[in-house]
């Protein structure tokens, strides 16, 4: 197994293609963890059970965007170290940061299973989803050692340039995990339980083969067949990428912790509609958000390098390839959206829930997917050339817009006024980004500037 690519070498168009590809369908396949449990819920328990394991989803959203934000700096900074060749560093620090979250991980999984309850009453849980939102959240919290440090592994080989092997694991746990949600739901009767516990197992056998990959990639390295032992300098190395990534993440996303009351509280077909929307967003940003990976992966890269003068032309291709991987969203929106809608659901359904999915779906979704894009591809050209805190001043600007206007909303738009608040959240962050590019990091003059201290 070789020990990595470079993008910065060949094509770039054909680099980011072959980059990409396996992780976008590998993503999908591995976006199908949470939406085959909620359309077995949806089918096989009923509406309640698909409300029940989104109730939390706030808290979990935080946690994702805590360790994926982690996993997002320390892949910027990997991609930093595979750029020098020093593979050494790799492979030490990688090793000692997986520890480093596996250890975090397991103190917040067993906080969030002690203070479960005074959570579930913050999150203003509809009591006809308490009980199974409860047990769900149980299960879910006991494997955040197991999610997390995956989350962390898997960032590893696409750091060095290394994608294909993500489509062959998530293609093996993709369909681990669904044939586990059918025994454990439709045989074993465990209802939520089986869901959250299959996810689990399945997520526990992809850290495996991750970890196997991992120690492949540098068995003909002889600068890396040195001695290990675990230490926290090793993670400290990584925290100027990591901790302001992770910060920058949480205020993006955490502002669904601060909005889901006021969501749970408008009843739960509002909880299980606007869940549904989600997911379906979720599953049609998956190709532009996994090609931006090329973007961040490509630049920091260049930066490792020091070749600053092709950074630009990586970012316009970028761009040109996100406008593309964009279109399947929007033929989503526009003429597959009340199918689409429709799996999350038993055959014949038409109540509340549904129709506030589709109101999503069809109505607001296409104008987040356009501003999304653009804001996510000079989000990750940003971080991967160290910008974390400015990113992070802006995601929070984002937040607080978000936050005002859904209480300003709300009251005289019920779930419209949740989605509306949405568009002109990521409207406001996509603007100030955008200033923020043009301003200090459009030309290499400002980009070798400002990345002198990464390399």
């Amino acid at each position: 197994m070789d020990v990595g690519k470079r993008l910065t070498e060949g094509n770039v168009y054909r680099n980011y293609i072959m980059y990409s590809v396996p992780l976008i369908l590998s993503s999908v396949l591995a976006n199908l963890y949470s939406t085959v449990d909620a359309v077995i819920a949806g089918k096989y328990i009923g509406e309640v059970a698909l409300g029940a394991i989104s109730a939390t989803g706030s808290v979990e959203n935080i946690l994702n965007a805590l360790f994926g934000g982690f996993a997002g700096g320390f892949s910027v900074y990997l991609s930093n170290l595979f750029g020098r060749r020093d593979y050494k560093k790799i492979k030490h620090h990688t090793l000692s940061t997986i520890i480093f979250i596996a250890g975090l991980a397991a103190v917040i999984g067993g906080l969030g299973i002690v203070f479960r309850n005074p959570i579930l009453d913050y999150l203003n849980v509809d009591p006809v989803l308490r009980q199974d939102a409860e047990i769900y959240f149980i299960i879910s919290m006991g494997g955040s050692i197991i999610s997390y440090a995956c989350r962390i592994l898997a960032q590893v080989l696409p750091a060095m340039g290394i994608t294909s092997y993500t489509l062959y694991i998530a293609v093996g746990s993709s369909l681990l995990n669904i044939a586990g949600n059918m025994l454990t739901v439709t045989v074993f009767n465990m209802g939520v339980a089986g869901l959250a516990i299959a996810t689990i197992f399945s997520t526990l056998c992809q850290l495996a083969v991750y970890a196997v990959l991992f120690f492949l990639a540098f068995r003909k390295r002889a600068e890396s067949k040195t001695g290990y032992r675990f230490r926290f300098s090793h993670v400290t190395c990584a925290f100027r990428y990591t901790l302001p990534a992770a910060a920058q993440m949480v205020a993006f996303h955490g502002v669904n912790l601060v909005i889901a009351p006021l969501i749970n509280g408008l009843g739960a077909a509002v909880t299980t509609g606007n869940d549904v929307g989600s997911r379906v967003y979720g599953l049609t940003s998956l190709a532009f958000f996994n090609m931006t990976s090329a973007i961040s992966c490509y630049t920091a890269q260049c930066v490792g390098e020091g070749n600053y003068k092709i950074i630009p032309r990586g970012l316009r291709a970028g761009f040109i390839l996100n406008g593309i991987t964009l279109i399947p969203g929007l033929v989503v929106c526009t003429v597959l959206g009340e199918a689409v809608v429709s799996i999350f659901f038993p055959d014949g359904f038409a109540g509340d829930s549904f129709e506030y999915a589709l109101r999503f779906v069809q109505i607001y979704m296409p104008f987040v997917l356009l501003i999304q894009m653009v804001d996510h591809v000079l989000h990750a050209y940003l971080r991967s050339l160290g910008a974390f805190t400015p990113v992070f001043w802006v995601s929070l600007l984002g937040s607080a817009v978000r936050i005002v206007t859904i209480f300003w909303l709300t009251p005289t738009m019920h779930i419209d006024g949740v989605y509306l608040s949405q568009i002109l959240s990521l409207s406001a962050d996509m603007l100030a980004t955008l200033i923020l590019f043009l301003s200090r990091y459009r030309t290499t003059e400002h980009i070798q500037k400002r990345t002198q201290k990464l390399v």
